[in-house]
């Protein structure tokens, strides 16, 4: 058997490891659309693929060198076993509605339950909603986040644009592509048809203070890239602190280059997600500026901030909270009053105090063309009183199986049976006596058993 020589080997090892880095695609963004979608949709992503620097977050991806071109593919082709490394090594922006787009259904979330046919929605946060809602999430790419996948040294976003009906998704892209990270969209008129006791009103009003473009961070410039519409349980917190609730709340997010190196809660917290609260600016809006500063200050004093000065203003700084896997890197937290918001920024003390040295309230702020309106619903009429009809509470005519009795849901969301329709043919009388009689046995036999434990403890 012939001896392979080193430099056999050296090649077979390097055609190999470009083998190896031609099978992983550069990490680009994909924005992607059913083959089957409506001219209206498919040429609303085929306009942003063409122009990705139109929406902040795609633009920094771009700007920070997570991504180098925008291209437009069809869902269908990503869901295909050959396509899997393409799907989870790039950026996704999916458009569509879950029952036309089998890549948004394959990708969706857990925050936002749709009933399209009903053009119904319930969010936590927000409530139930019904008319043309659009919906922009941002998130982690499940993809690469999957037990396909062992470890990475970057990580990509999902970028999910969707709705109750088409102009509800239309909408949600206009959006997204305007600057919205996360939130709910009304196309037209919404109706709560449900109240429940965190609900939000969701509005496309911008931040009402002017935010820098960029901010110096460790890794270099981070460039704006959008805004999250913050959902009603965080206004609830400032109640907590014993203060008033905002009238308005927002979360400005800046991509730090090098931010999306590696798969780590870090990264998580640099990136999207609703929930994520690093690199970011909080905005809340209150009616009056002595409000504000009384709940900046509630607010630092709560978390045992330590009060600094910071661009000429009172502030306070604490410890972001974290993870208890994760403490290393949590980062600190800045809290101080700018006219009537609260300014929490988790930057930079450096980079916080230059973006308070520009902010300003901003009278050009955009307020969605038609605002939502949630007109009260009309009472519904009393019930009729049932009638015994043949047939009435059957599965189908005809057929002689015991009536169907409806569920209802009461107040604490449990499922209770539905009480007897009047004019059962059940006697009450009957019913009671039976009860009764039960009750006089149970004693009985009660009595009865005790009497036997007494004489076998003689």
């Amino acid at each position: 058997m012939k001896r392979v020589s080193a430099l056999t080997l050296a090649v077979v090892a390097s055609v190999a490891s470009t083998s190896r880095a031609m099978e992983k695609p550069e990490g680009n963004i994909l924005v992607c659309v059913s083959a089957g979608a409506s001219s209206a949709v498919r040429a609303a992503a085929e306009k942003l693929a063409a122009d990705v620097r139109t929406c902040p977050v795609l633009r920094g991806l771009i700007e920070t060198h997570r991504a180098s071109k925008a291209t437009l593919v069809s869902s269908e082709e990503l869901l295909g076993k050959k396509a899997f490394r393409r799907a989870a090594h790039n950026h996704l922006v999916v458009v569509g509605l879950k029952s036309a787009d089998p890549l948004v259904a394959r990708t969706w979330g857990q925050y936002l339950s749709v009933d399209e046919e009903k053009k119904a929605v319930y969010m936590q946060g927000y409530g139930h909603l019904t008319g043309d809602v659009g919906y922009v999430e941002s998130d982690r790419n499940p993809f690469l986040y999957s037990h396909k996948v062992r470890t990475s040294d970057h990580t990509t976003c999902l970028f999910r644009i969707s709705g109750t009906t088409e102009r509800g998704v239309l909408a949600g892209l206009e959006a997204f592509t305007g600057g919205l990270l996360n939130g709910l969209v009304a196309a037209d008129t919404l109706v709560r048809h449900r109240g429940t006791v965190l609900d939000l009103d969701p509005s496309l009003t911008a931040p009402p203070l002017t935010l820098p473009a960029s901010v110096t961070l460790r890794g270099g410039q981070a460039p704006y890239a959008g805004w999250t519409q913050v959902w009603e349980s965080e206004y609830r917190a400032f109640i907590d602190l014993g203060g008033d609730e905002p009238r308005g709340m927002w979360r400005a997010k800046y991509l730090e280059p090098g931010a999306l190196d590696g798969v780590s809660l870090r990264t998580w917290n640099a990136a999207f997600h609703r929930m994520a609260f690093g690199n970011a600016i909080g905005i809340a809006e209150f009616e009056t500026d002595e409000q504000a500063r009384t709940a900046a200050e509630k607010a630092g004093g709560r978390r045992g901030g330590k009060k600094i000065a910071l661009a000429g203003r009172d502030a306070w700084v604490f410890d972001q909270p974290s993870d208890m896997t994760d403490k290393a890197h949590a980062d600190e937290v800045y809290v101080t009053s700018v006219g009537n918001a609260v300014v929490m920024s988790s930057l930079t003390r450096e980079a916080t105090g230059k973006a308070l040295q520009q902010m300003k309230p901003d009278p050009d702020r955009r307020v969605q063309a038609s605002m939502v309106r949630l007109p009260e619903p009309e009472p519904e009429p009393e019930a009729a009183p049932a009638r015994d009809e043949p047939g009435d509470r059957r599965i189908a005519k005809g057929d002689e199986a015991a009536p169907v009795v409806a569920e209802k849901q009461d107040d604490d969301h449990r499922t209770t049976a539905a009480p007897p329709a009047s004019g059962s043919s059940v006697p009450v009388a009957l019913v009671v006596g039976l009860g009764v009689a039960l009750v006089v046995v149970a004693i009985v036999l009660s009595r009865r058993s005790g009497g036997s434990a007494k004489r076998r403890r003689r």
